[in-house]
């Protein structure tokens, strides 16, 4: 193999690629977009902050706990890990009394026929 063709090629085909409008244009516009990302990227970083600060927010029950009327007898008695955050009641009654004296957030009732339609 003769080094000194290969140069020759190697040569020709570097100097006929760099004077392409393609090529020249190609060189500029990926940095670019690159730069392009990394902005991108820093703004929905911040933004992403604030999201997840607003959900935060709304997906916080303010130290109270759930109110629960299971009529399925699927989730009582309440699992241990889960006592802190929800009170289980018999009837729609006793949990709405407890919704109007603060002691809730809300009530979650499940239904007898929860596991055949998956509704709550």
């Amino acid at each position: 193999m003769n080094w000194r063709k290969v140069w020759v090629v190697a040569r020709h085909e570097y100097l006929t690629n760099i004077r392409r409008t393609g090529f020249i244009i190609m060189t500029a516009i990926v940095p670019a977009m690159g730069l392009l990302a990394l902005l991108f990227g820093a703004f929905f970083s911040g933004q992403a902050r604030q999201l997840g600060a607003f959900l935060e927010r709304q997906f916080d029950t303010g130290g109270k706990r759930i109110g629960v009327v299971d009529r399925s007898g699927r989730f009582s008695p309440l699992l241990p890990e889960y006592q802190e955050d929800f009170v289980l009641y018999e009837g729609m009654e006793e949990a709405r009394a407890a919704l109007e004296a603060n002691e809730v957030q809300m009530i979650l009732e499940i239904g007898e026929d929860y596991v055949e339609t998956g509704r709550v």
